[in-house]
């Protein structure tokens, strides 16, 4: 399926799986699909063809069943579903309606169909105050593997898995010291 401005919503919040691949550009006003996009769909649907122009996707009621569908990744409010247009192509897989998988790195299209079997791993995202704490705690281990890579490249293997726990700790017993040593002035301006 292609998706557009007008149809975006209604597969969004259809309580189903879907995998949605955003690209560069609709197909109908200069953009293309491009093939790795379509072979890689293709691998992952595994339609039957019935004839040189006509495929038959078959949909089960499992788990591991999607809808597939394709956007212009340029489209309005696919940032809230973690894409980026300067970023594409990009994966997202919706679960039902509330709750959606996306990864830059762990969800690719170059990789769709074993990185399809990583989704049990990766983190889930929703809407409201309960998704915005699991975004800030995908976002904290993110970092945080981030700067330990770095880390170890900078200090080496022996060394490097240690700076980033040491610093960690060193600014924690910090601002814990700091914070003691506010509470007696707040109790006094009481």
């Amino acid at each position: 399926v292609e998706l557009q401005f007008h149809n975006f919503a209604d597969f969004v919040n259809a309580a189903r799986h879907g995998l949605m691949v955003a690209v560069r550009g609709p197909r109908g006003t200069g953009g293309e699909v491009s093939r790795l996009v379509e072979k890689r769909l293709r691998e992952v649907a595994k339609p039957d063809q019935l004839d040189p122009r006509t495929d038959l996707y078959t949909y089960g009621k499992s788990n591991s069943s999607h809808f597939f569908a394709v956007i212009d990744g340029y489209l309005d409010g696919l940032t809230n579903f973690g894409v980026s247009p300067h970023k594409l192509p990009r994966v997202v897989v919706f679960e039902g309606r509330d709750q959606w998988v996306e990864e830059e790195t762990e969800l690719t299209v170059e990789q769709l169909s074993s990185d399809l079997e990583k989704l049990p791993k990766l983190w889930k995202s929703k809407d409201g105050p309960y998704g915005t704490v699991l975004w800030m705690m995908r976002n904290t281990e993110l970092s945080f593997y981030y700067h330990h890579d770095w880390c170890i490249k900078l200090c080496g293997p022996e060394v490097g898995p240690y700076v980033l726990p040491a610093l960690m700790a060193g600014f924690g017993l910090y601002y814990s010291y700091a914070f003691l040593r506010l509470i007696p002035a707040l109790v006094r301006a009481l």
